[in-house]
C-alpha cells in the first residue's frame, strides 16, 4: 500500500510529538515500519514547514533541508505537487462540522493522496470529518 505522511506525522516521526521525543502512535509506527508499504512525503510537507519556520520561529521546527535528509535516510519517497492533484481539491467531501476548515496544506495533502490512490496518515481531528477513503486516522 502507498501512504502519504501528513506534516505533523512526519515531524512526529523525526522529533517526537511536540519535540518531546514521544513515540508515534502504534498504528502510524506499524504502517511506516511495515516493509510492504511505500511511504511518501510531499513537497507540501516541506513547504508547510518552511512557511511555519518563517512565521513561527519559536516553534523550533527543522529546516526543509533537515526534513528532506530525514526522509531520504528513512527511505521515504518524495511526491511533488502536480496541477492534476491540485484540481482534486474541488472533489473533496466533508461533513458539515468541517465545512469551514481553511487549511490549504490539508486540502492539498488530501487531494494528493486521493489523486494518487494513496492513504494519508494523519492524527488531525479535523481530517476525520472528511468523507474520503484516502484518509487513515491513526489516533
Amino acid at each position: 500500500m502507498k501512504y502519504l505522511l501528513d506534516t505533523h506525522i512526519l515531524l512526529w516521526a523525526l522529533k517526537g510529538r511536540d519535540n518531546q521525543n514521544e513515540p508515534l502512535p502504534g498504528k502510524a509506527a506499524e504502517i511506516i515500519l511495515n516493509s510492504e508499504n511505500e511511504i511518501y512525503y510531499s513537497s507540501i510537507n516541506i513547504f508547510e514547514v518552511e512557511i511555519k519556520r518563517i512565521t513561527h520561529p519559536q516553534l523550533g521546527l527543522p529546516s526543509g533541508e533537515e526534513l528532506i535528509a530525514f526522509c531520504e535516510e528513512a527511505g521515504f519517497q518524495p511526491l511533488s505537487l502536480t496541477s492534476r492533484q491540485t484540481l482534486f481539491m474541488k472533489t473533496l467531501k466533508k461533513d458539515e462540522s468541517v465545512k469551514n476548515h481553511k487549511d490549504p496544506y490539508d486540502w492539498l495533502l488530501v487531494s494528493q493522496a486521493k489523486c494518487e490512490g494513496m492513504k494519508l496518515i494523519t492524527s488531525d481531528s479535523k481530517l476525520k470529518h472528511y468523507l474520503e477513503d484516502c484518509i487513515e486516522a491513526v489516533l
